[in-house]
């Protein structure tokens, strides 16, 4: 019928090397079949390096997202909330490292609310806020930070 089923209704849970979370509910394939995915938890933020290309993640964040609707149409909710995380990435040719941040993600539908990320840049204090709007596939379209 078009889905993947995580589990029984208790989800599937994944523990170890700093994650602690829990998948449950239903994944679309096709574009006439419903999402119902819920992922809750603690998640090593080392995990989405795999998607990442000259960008390294560490540290952890506490989610609680959901992905619904159907497939042609899916919509992202939830929050991550980042505890001692940190962030390295190429500026141009320069490596950039956010480290200790600490704060709020809110994901609704195709927006991305950052608010009041708090951290360390280049030895000193930041705080970061902003907005992202994401394409359907949640890869981003428009990025707005403000530091």
């Amino acid at each position: 019928d078009g889905v993947l089923t995580a589990g029984d209704k208790a989800g599937i849970a994944f523990a170890g090397g700093g994650s602690d979370f829990v998948i449950s509910g239903t994944k679309a394939f096709d574009d006439d079949s419903q999402n119902n995915l819920n992922l809750r938890g603690r998640l090593n933020l080392g995990i989405l390096n795999a998607f990442f290309s000259n960008t390294i993640m560490s540290g952890v964040a506490n989610i609680d997202i959901r992905i619904t609707g159907p497939n042609s149409d899916e919509v992202l909710n939830g929050t991550a909330v980042l505890d001692r995380a940190s962030l390295s990435t190429f500026v141009s040719s320069d490596r950039v490292t956010l480290d200790q941040l600490i704060g709020r993600i809110n994901f609704t539908s195709n927006r991305v609310d950052i608010n009041s990320i708090r951290g360390n840049l280049g030895g000193g204090k930041v705080s970061i806020s902003g907005i992202a709007t994401l394409f359907d596939d949640f890869r981003i379209e428009r990025l707005i930070l403000n530091m």
